[in-house]
């Protein structure tokens, strides 16, 4: 979940990602009727990425609507989702619906709503990253160029993967200080280093299969700046630009909390 002031492009930062990747879905708006329809393109992963453009328009419902959706989101997120109990016979098997869920919410939303979050379990569920501009002025400056800022990347694109295709490379002590990089986030919980534990494998097999010559620890310890209290937020204009592409490299960053960076030398080492 991206969590940023308003007009930080987190939302247009999220559709960059549903037109780089087809199946990843966008939404604006959902219920639980429109969850379901989902279900079967879940459960067979054609929908792999469920995206919530504006989380705060679920709380604009009924509060017992908001709180049962949230509830089904959590669900589909971890444990997975196989229906409302009004939508078939409970005694009858049924396929169960998984896919990973993005979402932007702002800082007032975020601080009003988190209580409730933690108190349902759906706050664990997701890393929280928060991120802002690092100058909004780029905003003002496009209007005034008439010049589009766009999300872009050169790096190639891995093709989709089929299922248990993805190799789990890590060791073990990669894996421990992966820990600290979810230090802060809600409860410290499992679910969470299990998130960054994953997405350092997928990484790394992404680099891998695309033969680029980054380290991706380097990448996942730079976006760790964004998961803790005790760190500026992450800025994301170091890839926004005019026209596309990168800016700069982002700078590369010590290892949260004094970490060793054991994971970024073991991987040169290979």
């Amino acid at each position: 979940m991206l969590v940023s002031p308003p007009g930080s492009m987190k939302t247009s930062l999220l559709m960059a990602i549903a037109q780089t990747w087809p199946n990843a879905v966008p939404v604006s708006d959902l219920n639980t009727a429109q969850l379901i329809k989902m279900k079967s393109a879940m459960s067979s992963n054609f929908l792999r990425t469920l995206i919530l453009t504006d989380m705060q328009k679920i709380a604009q419902r009924n509060p017992q609507v908001a709180a049962n959706l949230l509830g089904n989101l959590s669900a589909v997120a971890d444990e997975g989702f196989t229906g409302a109990e009004w939508d078939s016979n409970q005694m009858i098997p049924r396929t169960t619906a998984r896919c990973t869920i993005m979402g932007a919410v702002t800082d007032d939303y975020y601080h009003r709503a988190m209580e409730g979050f933690v108190q349902t379990g759906f706050a664990r569920r997701f890393l929280w990253a928060q991120v802002r501009l690092k100058d909004p002025q780029i905003l003002a400056e496009a209007i005034i160029h008439q010049e589009r800022l766009q999300f872009t990347s050169d790096i190639g694109l891995p093709p989709n993967p089929t299922m248990s295709s993805i190799p789990f490379d890590l060791s073990t002590q990669e894996i421990r200080e992966l820990e600290e990089c979810v230090r802060y986030q809600v409860g410290r919980n499992a679910i969470a280093y299990q998130l960054i534990v994953k997405m350092t494998a997928v990484l790394k097999w992404w680099y891998e299969t695309m033969r680029i010559d980054e380290c991706p620890a380097d990448t996942i310890f730079e976006f760790a700046r964004c998961l803790g209290t005790n760190t500026e937020p992450s800025s994301i204009t170091g890839f926004l630009m005019p026209g596309g592409g990168f800016l700069a490299p982002l700078p590369q960053t010590q290892t949260p909390n004094g970490t060793n960076g054991t994971a970024r030398a073991a991987h040169k080492k290979k």
